[in-house]
């Protein structure tokens, strides 16, 4: 059985994720938005169902 650890932030069913700006968690935001944009750029562009992806 599964069990979530302590610490670790996970909001019930249907309810809204809880955001913080990148500043108050002691992150760089530019190095965030870099990360994010490359992400962008390069997301896979095939099926996201992998059964079929793999067929491909």
């Amino acid at each position: 059985m599964a069990t979530a650890q302590a610490g670790f932030y996970y909001p019930p069913r249907g309810a809204d994720w809880e955001t913080r700006s990148p500043e108050s968690l002691g992150l760089d935001e530019a190095a965030i938005a870099e990360a994010v944009d490359f992400a962008r750029a390069n997301e896979y562009s095939g099926s996201r169902d992998l059964r079929r992806a793999i067929l491909e």
